[in-house]
């Protein structure tokens, strides 16, 4: 049901039924320039075709080898509290 403004004296009643009309036109328009200006900075991109270059490392190579002397001790083992 529309009401006119002469129906029952509220001027805002009357201009009501545009504003949904409205909200979904500005809706609409927002969602458009919105996903258009997503498109055209997509645009500039410049796309990277050569693969990254390998970065240094530090090797260090291992053998078996002689770390010190041998060490011998003699002695009993015994719990510290009995």
């Amino acid at each position: 049901m529309h009401l006119r403004a002469s129906d029952e004296g509220d001027c805002a009643l009357a201009s009501c039924t545009l504003a949904p009309r409205r909200a979904f036109e500005l809706t609409h328009k927002l969602i458009l320039l919105s996903a258009l200006g997503l498109l055209l900075t997509g645009c500039n991109q410049e796309t990277k075709n050569a693969p990254p270059q390998p970065r240094p490392v530090r090797t260090v190579t291992v053998e078996k080898g002689e770390v010190g002397e041998a060490v011998v001790l003699t002695g009993d083992t015994a719990p510290k509290t009995r």
